[in-house]
């Protein structure tokens, strides 16, 4: 695989059709095999107004659902079967103004995560019809619309007023970071999440980064060696092209580099390469030194990674995505502040 190298960025060498699709598709491994959650949703065009029952749809989900949710595929894949008898009817037609109106009913303790009762549909399996209140097998031409509302009845307010708010106030590169509860059947957990709303093929997307307040990110563990979650079909709808511009409008500073940890492609959130090479090559050392050992692990977590005074320190995943000699790595800066984890949801700002 080759690239060309400019002054601020890395591109493919686009020698013919095949070795660039051949470039796209590894840049597709990289954010379908992430070892954080990646989703993404699509943004109504009619912001402040929106639909809760048709807006804010999930567009995108990496691998790492079954390890995030603690379910298995095969029982998500049940539960969504069993979403399609039932309808949501306690929202039809409801329509909102904005957040503004959100936020005078929601209490703090309103998780957006919601509770263990929430049902967590598979988002590999294509949409399928929605009964009608009137006829639960009929099936009307609307198909089902995945988003918080289906998946969260309960608790679905909270998720709107953030993705209100990210579409209109944390466009790229802004990113709003927040850290909060998350309960599901096999955890009781505190998630940080990164999220910013991109433009990835002329269409605005939320672009949103879950992964659990852990040992690595307290600083307590400075290194683990850890394997991939289990592999998920393809979601045949999502074209091979938008992995590209969703990799490059990613909310997190990542990079793709060899074995020896030279560069081959960054993000835009990364900006010069020199800034991130001293931190990445060391991470990398301590990557083929692990390896030298067991090649049987396929991902990295190291924390308290220095990258410059101005820029501190940084929790870093490192990834093997396919068989290739490429590995990925993601950055997110430790943010102390943190240190004091909150019972709700709780907003940190913007960063990088």
């Amino acid at each position: 695989m080759s690239a060309k190298i400019g002054n601020n960025s890395i591109t493919w060498l686009e020698n013919n059709d095949d070795e660039t699709a051949a470039d796209v598709s590894f840049l597709k491994q990289v954010l379908k095999r992430s070892p954080f959650l990646f989703l993404a949703k699509t943004t109504p065009e009619t912001l402040p107004n929106f639909n809760f029952k048709t807006d804010f749809k999930y567009f995108y989900i990496s691998d790492f659902i079954t390890h995030f949710s603690c379910l298995h595929a095969k029982f998500m894949r049940r539960a969504q079967r069993a979403s399609r008898t039932k309808c949501v009817s306690d929202v039809s037609g409801m329509m909102s103004s904005g957040a503004e109106s959100l936020r005078n009913e929601i209490t703090p303790t309103n998780s957006r995560h919601g509770s263990i009762r929430d049902s967590f549909g598979s988002f590999d399996a294509p949409p399928s019809p929605l009964a009608t209140p009137s006829s639960p097998l009929a099936a009307p031409k609307s198909p089902v619309v995945v988003n918080a509302t289906t998946l969260f009845p309960n608790t679905y307010k909270p998720t709107f007023q953030e993705d209100v708010d990210v579409t209109i106030n944390y466009q790229y590169p802004k990113t709003l970071n927040v850290v909060e509860k998350f309960i599901r059947p096999g955890i009781d957990t505190i998630v940080h999440t990164t999220k910013t709303a991109a433009k990835v093929s002329r269409r605005l997307y939320i672009l949103n980064v879950d992964a659990v307040y852990d040992d690595v990110e307290m600083g307590i563990t400075n290194f683990k060696s850890t394997r991939l979650p289990a592999e998920m079909s393809d979601l045949e709808r999502v074209p091979l092209r938008w992995f590209e511009g969703a990799f490059v409008n990613f909310p997190l500073p990542m990079v793709i580099v060899d074995k020896e940890g030279e560069l081959v492609k960054l993000n835009d959130q990364m900006g010069k390469w020199e800034k991130w090479q001293s931190a990445v090559q060391a991470c990398m050392d301590r990557v083929k030194e692990v390896r030298s050992i067991d090649k049987s692990k396929d991902c990295w977590e190291l924390s308290r990674i220095h990258v410059t005074e101005e820029e501190g320190e940084f929790r870093v995943w490192i990834w093997k995505p396919t068989k290739a000699n490429l590995y990925a790595a993601c950055f997110r800066r430790h943010h102390d502040e943190m240190n004091f984890l909150p019972d709700t949801g709780t907003k940190i700002g913007e960063s990088y």
